[in-house]
């Protein structure tokens, strides 16, 4: 620990109603540690934050999430236990502990299969309708504020980090953008003076419905500089983003995804799976617009829309794809190379759990051979 995390576990000790267990800041933009809170004899999610920062209300932050997750159904949204001021500097809460790590973990490797993927972000558009029937937008929406849980052996999500939450005054209105994480800043969220909205927030869940069906988006910034970016960096007589000074280094980053995000090029980044059909392309489509008023106009409005997919789960493995128990068998696909060099693509199927996959189906292209599977009986 440095210096000021040893100064937050010994203020926190000293409460004398946590036991730390271990420190954990995944995807954290503050302190943040797992602990026993000794009274409620449970393990719970300690976030610790700067009680010095430009917050006119220190607790701001556990009141919207108390107020968000009051009443209705809010079990997609992380719910508040305990707040207190641990000092002059240190402002501590304590949160319902979330067992299964962060979305951001979930798709470091690859993407999640199909249907667990539109089922996690239904789940997020279920919290993100109860936190806007609130008056309040999220404003940092990804894959590390999103936490995965299982209920009924399902992927269950639960929106966290309210750190930059605001809130409206109406359905209808906008408030200041929060730049915190650039890559997922929508283009109205880059324009002077910045509009953020509800619909700014369906921007960032088509992102990462994006991310969760065909793989994670690059964190580092070098993929994103386009030739004005690079043209900016000369002219500043560096060789590369390494080489400006922090000012410099972040207005080009920002400046470069600006323009992307503008021009619906973020998603651009991660290849589309073979698997992915033209609906659900359109929905994603649709929801990151870089046209706020041709978005979905709220969480509820795409959820129905996914509401109408229904898809087999497919995932690829040993570049092979893959689907359990659809219409009653499993079933494999993959590309076989003939001995004059051709291709065919051969759908296999077995019985649920057999693994004993039999040629079912020969199909010219990946896109006829899923097509096939859904329609098969």
């Amino acid at each position: 620990m440095n210096q000021a995390r040893e100064e937050i576990a010994s203020l926190i000790s000293s409460v004398g109603k946590y036991e730390l267990r271990q420190e954990n800041n995944e995807g954290m933009n503050a302190y943040a540690f797992v602990a026993k809170h000794i009274p409620l004899n449970r393990d719970v999610f300690l976030k610790i934050y700067d009680a010095c920062s430009e917050r006119t209300d220190i607790f701001q932050e556990p009141r919207f999430l108390v107020e968000a997750t009051t009443g209705g159904n809010s079990t997609h949204l992380v719910n508040v236990l305990d707040a207190e001021k641990l000092s002059d500097d240190w402002v501590l809460i304590a949160m319902e502990l979330v067992d299964g790590g962060s979305l951001l973990n979930a798709i470091e490797n690859g993407p999640l299969p199909l249907m667990d993927a539109i089922n996690v972000v239904k789940g997020i558009l279920h919290g993100l309708s109860h936190l806007h029937g609130s008056c309040l937008v999220h404003r940092d929406i990804k894959p590390a504020n999103i936490l995965l849980t299982r209920v009924n052996n399902r992927l269950h999500p639960k929106l966290g980090d309210f750190g930059s939450v605001a809130r409206l005054s109406s359905p209808d209105a906008t408030v200041s953008a929060s730049r915190h994480s650039a890559l997922y800043v929508p283009p109205e969220g880059w324009a002077q003076p910045s509009a953020y909205s509800i619909r700014s927030d369906i921007y960032q869940v088509g992102l990462v419905l994006g991310e969760m069906i065909n793989g994670p988006l690059p964190y580092n910034d070098e993929p994103y500089l386009d030739r004005q970016a690079k043209s900016v960096i000369k002219k500043l007589g560096a060789k590369s983003l390494a080489g400006l000074a922090d000012f410099d280094r972040c207005q080009v980053i920002n400046d470069a995804l600006s323009r992307r995000a503008s021009a619906r090029r973020i998603l651009a980044f991660v290849k589309d799976r073979p698997y992915v059909n033209r609906t659900l392309k359109q929905i994603i489509n649709k929801a990151t617009n870089p046209d706020p008023s041709k978005r979905f106009s709220t969480a509820g409005d795409m959820l129905n829309a996914l509401n109408a997919l229904y898809f087999p789960n497919w995932y690829q493995g040993s570049g092979r794809f893959f689907a359990k128990n659809w219409n009653g068998w499993d079933w494999k696909i993959e590309e076989i190379i003939k001995r004059r060099g051709n291709k065919e693509i051969h759908i296999k199927r077995s019985r649920c759990g057999a693994d004993n996959y039999r040629r079912w189906h020969i199909a010219l292209t990946y896109q006829n051979a899923f097509k096939k599977v859904i329609s098969a009986e």
